[in-house]
């Protein structure tokens, strides 16, 4: 897999098997884009508004999670029991447990993690959703 949640939003959302590159175990952070956008917002007004130096700043989540225990969630948000997860185990070279420390960014940017697991997948699910009947319908029409 390229990118492990939209692509696998979009096999589960079209009942497709799921391949997993790795040997799924391998431990992440996962963190929703709009959480990922503010934090790179709130760095970016503190630079502008001091007009300080370049910073370096983690940008981590409290939700660290395998790999299958990821894919296995949104299955089950997506109330998928048909789709198959192939597991591959193509990269061997991997980072086993990745867990980003992001102290620095809250205390000084007093930036937070706002958005949870659940409604965060759920948000993402929900866009794949609306636009992937968009698709279809619109390949339906330029079939006909």
């Amino acid at each position: 897999m390229k990118r492990i949640v939209p692509e696998t939003i979009i096999s589960a959302l079209m009942n497709k098997n799921i391949i997993i590159r790795s040997n799924g175990k391998l431990i992440r952070d996962y963190l929703h884009v709009n959480d990922a956008a503010n934090a790179y917002f709130l760095l970016m007004k503190k630079l502008s508004d001091f007009q300080e130096n370049l910073r370096i700043y983690n940008v981590g989540s409290k939700y660290n999670l395998s790999v299958l225990d990821l894919v296995k969630m949104i299955l089950n948000i997506i109330n998928n029991k048909k789709t198959k997860i192939i597991v591959k185990n193509y990269s061997k070279n991997e980072i086993k447990f990745q867990k980003l420390n992001y102290n620095k960014i809250t205390k000084e940017l007093k930036w937070q993690q706002k958005i949870n697991m659940n409604e965060g997948l759920k948000n993402t699910i929900d866009w794949y959703k609306e636009r992937l009947n968009s698709l279809k319908l619109k390949f339906t029409i330029n079939k006909i």
